[in-house]
C-alpha cells in the first residue's frame, strides 16, 4: 500500500480564490427579434459583460451594400445579415447569448480545476451576458437582422425594408420622424414603444432626421480608361460607396456609455457597468465600379470593381456579385467568376479580406445593342469579433534528481522538487513513488508525500533515501498530483553496480610444441567507485607447462593454479598480470581467467591457442672416400631422419643410378627395393616415421665401366611434404691398367 514516508513540510500560506458570484453580475435584456417590421433597437440591449472566468463575445455577422452602376440614378442598399445560429467557437471565445437560447454550456466552477481544456461541471448563460465556452462547444445565438433603409433620390421618400409602407416628403423638403410601423404610439415619443415586449427598461426612443441620411450624389463614370482607373473618390467617374457613416446619429441612452457614432469599421468602445472597457473591432468594406462612359456595338468594353476593407479586422466569406446588363453579353473576368447564363449574374468568393486589403476584378463585356447599359454590384462577407481572457489555474512541474550509480548496499538519496508555474494555488497536492526493482525501503515500494498547499510561484523539495538491492539500471519515477486533473511526472535513471572489474586475455592464437609463449591478462575498474580485495585466477590446461609469473603471481602445481592479489583498483584503473607458458601437446589450448571480488561477484575471461606440431624431415647420403674400380663392389644408403615434432607418414624414397654402374641388391629387412626402368630403385614405402627416428635405405653397387663424377641421385617424399627432397652423391670409376 502507498506510504506517506517523506519528511514532513510546514504548509505553505493559502493564497486567495477568486469565487465565480453569479450574483454579481448584472443581466441585461437581449436583442429583439427580427419581424417583418423595422424595429428600433437599443444598441445596450446586447453587450458583454465582464464576470470571473469570462472572456469577451464572439460577434459574427454579415453584410451587404450595393452599388450603383452607369447612368442609373444613384441608389444605396444594404442588406441584412443572414442568421447565424449554431457555429462552433474557437477556445477563449464567448457566446452572448439571447433570451430563449437553449443549451449548457460548459464552464468551470469557482475552486474547479481544467486539464487539457476540459472543465468540470456546467452553467446556463444568464440572458444577455457572455459565457465561456469550451473547444468544440455548440454556440446557439442568434444574430438580430438589422433595419435599413433605401434613399430614393428622385422623390426624396423613405421606404423600410419588408415593408410597402412609404413616408412622403414633408414640405419643407425635409424627411419627418419615422414611427415604428405596427407599434403603440408613446405618448412622450410617437417613434418608439416603451412597452414593447422586447424591452425591459425605459429607454429615449431614436430619432432619424435628415442629418442621418445627407443626400447622395448622382452617379457618373469616367470618360476614358484613365479615368476608370483613378481611385479618388472625387472622380465623378466613379461610383464608391460603403458602410462608413451608414445608421449614425440614434439617440442612445446615456446610461449604457456606448459609442455608436463611428463607422462601422473603426473600433467601438463600450463601457460596462463594472467599469472595464471592451474595445471591439470591425471590418468596413467598400465596394466601386469603373466604365467607360461609352462603348461600341460589338466591341468588348473593360470594367473594374473594386473591393476594399477599410475597417480595422478581417472580413470573411466575402462574395461579390455583379450582374450582366441587358442588351450585353458576358466574355470573360479575372478572377474568373462564377457566371449563371439563366440570370445573368457573376459570383465571386473570397475567403477573406485583410483589414486595408484591397482586390480588383476586371470584367469584359461585348455590347449586343444601342442603349444604356446598367447594374448592381454587390458584396456581402462575414465579421467575427473575438476576444480571449486569461484564467488564473495551477500548473505543476515535478523534477527527480539523484545519483547516476550507486552499488549493491548502498544508501540512494533522491530529490523531488515541486514548482507551481501557474497563476493559481494549488490545494492538497500529492507527490507519489513508486520504487523500481533495484531499490528499496523499509515500509514498502509504493511511497505518496501529501503538501497541503502550493502556492502560485513556489518551489518544494522533498528527500527521499532508499538502498540499492540489484545490480542493472533503473528509472525512478515520480507522479505529482493537484486539483482536478492537475499533474506532472519526472524521473530519474540510476545504474545500480554489481560487478566493478572486468578482466581480458592477450596473447599469441598460435604457438607449436616445445616453444614457450607470453600472455597477459588485464583487469580493469570501469566504475566510479574503488574495488577492493579482489582476486585473479589462472588455472593452466592439460598439454601446457608453467613458466613464470609476473606482479606477485604464485603457482600452485597441485592445483595447476596462478594466483595474483588485488588489495585496491581504482575508478578507471587497470592491472596487468603476466604469464609464460610452454606448449607440450599439438591440440587446442583453452585457458581460463577469472577475477572474483571481494563482494563475490565473478568474471571471467576465456582465450584459445592452436598448439601445433613442427614438421622437420631430412635425408643424407653416405660419402664414397676415393673412386672404385671397375668390377669393385661398394655400398651405398639414403637416411631418413625426423628432426620435428610431428610424425611423418607415408615416406616414399627412390634412388637413380648411372648407366656406368650396376645395382647389385637393395633394400634390407622390413624395406625392400625393386629396379624400375631408367636403372631406378624404387624402395616400398614406410608408413610412418616417428619424432626423433631415423631410417635407413641400403644400395650395393659395382662398377660396370670407367666413368668421371657422375651422380648418384636420392629422392624422398611423404604426405606432410609439399615438394620432394633431393640428394645426391657422386662417384668417379676408373679402369686399372693391366
Amino acid at each position: 500500500g502507498m506510504q506517506s514516508l517523506f519528511a514532513n513540510e510546514p504548509p505553505a500560506e493559502s493564497a486567495p480564490t477568486l469565487p465565480f458570484d453569479d450574483s454579481s453580475v448584472e443581466s441585461f435584456p437581449a436583442d429583439p427579434p427580427t419581424t417583418n417590421q423595422p424595429v428600433a433597437t437599443p444598441p445596450a440591449a446586447n453587450r458583454s459583460v465582464p464576470i470571473e472566468q469570462s472572456t469577451l463575445p464572439l460577434t459574427t455577422s454579415d453584410s451587404a451594400i450595393e452599388i450603383p452602376d452607369f447612368s442609373s440614378p444613384g441608389s444605396f442598399t444594404e442588406d441584412p445579415p443572414s442568421n447565424i445560429n449554431q457555429r462552433t467557437a474557437p477556445r477563449g471565445s464567448s457566446v452572448t447569448s439571447t433570451p430563449g437560447t437553449t443549451g449548457n454550456i460548459p464552464a468551470r466552477p469557482a475552486g474547479g480545476s481544467t486539464s487539457s481544456g476540459s472543465f468540470a461541471g456546467s452553467i446556463r448563460p444568464a440572458a444577455g451576458r457572455s459565457a465561456p465556452v469550451t473547444d468544440g462547444a455548440l454556440i446557439e445565438a442568434a444574430t438580430e437582422e438589422t433595419p435599413f433603409f433605401t434613399e430614393d433620390l428622385n422623390n426624396r421618400s423613405v421606404t423600410t425594408p419588408r415593408s410597402n409602407s412609404t413616408t412622403p416628403p414633408a414640405a419643407n423638403g425635409s424627411r419627418p420622424r419615422t414611427s415604428v410601423a405596427g407599434a403603440e404610439a408613446d405618448p412622450q415619443n410617437p417613434a418608439f414603444d416603451v412597452n414593447d415586449r422586447n424591452f425591459s427598461r425605459n429607454v429615449p426612443a431614436p430619432t432619424l432626421t435628415d442629418d442621418d441620411f445627407p443626400p447622395l450624389p448622382p452617379v457618373q463614370f469616367g470618360n476614358n480608361r484613365a479615368d476608370s482607373q483613378n481611385g479618388s473618390s472625387n472622380d465623378p467617374g466613379t461610383s464608391r460607396q460603403g458602410l462608413s457613416g451608414r445608421g449614425s446619429g440614434l439617440s442612445v441612452p446615456a446610461s449604457d456609455e456606448i459609442n455608436s457614432n463611428r463607422p462601422s469599421g473603426q473600433a467601438s468602445s463600450v463601457r460596462t457597468a463594472s467599469g472595464s472597457v471592451s474595445e471591439v473591432l470591425r471590418p468596413h468594406l467598400a465596394i466601386s465600379k469603373q466604365a467607360p462612359r461609352s462603348a461600341t456595338v460589338g466591341v468588348p468594353l473593360d470594367y473594374v470593381i473594386e473591393v476594399r476593407n477599410e475597417g480595422e479586422s478581417v472580413a470573411n466569406a466575402v462574395i461579390v456579385e455583379d450582374e450582366v446588363p441587358s442588351g450585353a453579353k458576358y466574355v470573360r473576368s479575372e478572377p474568373a467568376a462564377t457566371f449563371d447564363s439563366a440570370t445573368g449574374k457573376l459570383t465571386w468568393e473570397f475567403a477573406e479580406l485583410e483589414a486595408t486589403e484591397t482586390r480588383q476584378i476586371k470584367v469584359t463585356i461585348e455590347p449586343t445593342g444601342e442603349g444604356t447599359l446598367s447594374g448592381v454590384a454587390t458584396v456581402r462577407f462575414r465579421a467575427t469579433v473575438s476576444s480571449s481572457t486569461v484564467i488564473t489555474a495551477p500548473r505543476l512541474s515535478l523534477d527527480v534528481d539523484g545519483p547516476a550509480e550507486a552499488r549493491i548496499g548502498d544508501e540512494v538519496t533522491f530529490r523531488f522538487t515541486i514548482r507551481n508555474q501557474g497563476s493559481g494555488s494549488a490545494q492538497n497536492v500529492i507527490l507519489r513513488n513508486v520504487l523500481p526493482e533495484g531499490l528499496t525501503h523499509p515500509e514498502g515500494q509504493d511511497l505518496e508525500y501529501e503538501i497541503t498547499e502550493l502556492p502560485a510561484g513556489d518551489v518544494r523539495q522533498i528527500e527521499l533515501s532508499v538502498v540499492a538491492v540489484k545490480d542493472g539500471v533503473f528509472s525512478n519515477s515520480a507522479l505529482v498530483t493537484g486539483p482536478g486533473d492537475t499533474q506532472a511526472q519526472g524521473a530519474a535513471e540510476i545504474r545500480i553496480i554489481g560487478s566493478q572489474l572486468t578482466v581480458e586475455r592477450m596473447g599469441p592464437a598460435r604457438r607449436y610444441v616445445g616453444r614457450s609463449g607470453q600472455y597477459r591478462n588485464i583487469v580493469t575498474n570501469d566504475t566510479n567507485f574503488d574495488a577492493t580485495n579482489a582476486w585473479v585466477y589462472e588455472r593452466v590446461p592439460q598439454g601446457m607447462s608453467f613458466v613464470s609469473a609476473g606482479q606477485g603471481g604464485v603457482y600452485d602445481n597441485a592445483t595447476r593454479t596462478i594466483s595474483w592479489p588485488i588489495d585496491r583498483l581504482g575508478p578507471g584503473q587497470q592491472a596487468v598480470l603476466d604469464v609464460e607458458l610452454v606448449a607440450e601437446v599439438a591440440q587446442d589450448m583453452e585457458t581460463v581467467v577469472e577475477v572474483v571480488e571481494g563482494a563475490g561477484y565473478r568474471a571471467q575471461a576465456r582465450h584459445t591457442v592452436a598448439i601445433e606440431d613442427i614438421h622437420n624431415v631430412s635425408a643424407d647420403v653416405s660419402r664414397i672416400s676415393g673412386p672404385v674400380s671397375v668390377g669393385e663392389r661398394f655400398g651405398f644408403q639414403i637416411s631418413i631422419d625426423n628432426r620435428g615434432t610431428a610424425v611423418a607418414t607415408d615416406v616414399s624414397v627412390s634412388i637413380t643410378v648411372p648407366k656406368e654402374i650396376e645395382v647389385i641388391a637393395a633394400g634390407a629387412g622390413s624395406i625392400s627395393g625393386r629396379m624400375r626402368p631408367g636403372n631406378v630403385v624404387q624402395y616400398s614405402t614406410v608408413v610412418r616415421i616417428q619424432p626423433d627416428e631415423k631410417v635407413v635405405f641400403p644400395l650395393t653397387l659395382r662398377g660396370s665401366r670407367a666413368a668421371s663424377n657422375v651422380a648418384i641421385v636420392a629422392r624422398m617424399t611423404y604426405a606432410e611434404m609439399k615438394e620432394p627432397l633431393v640428394v645426391s652423391e657422386s662417384v668417379t670409376v676408373i679402369a686399372d691398367d693391366l
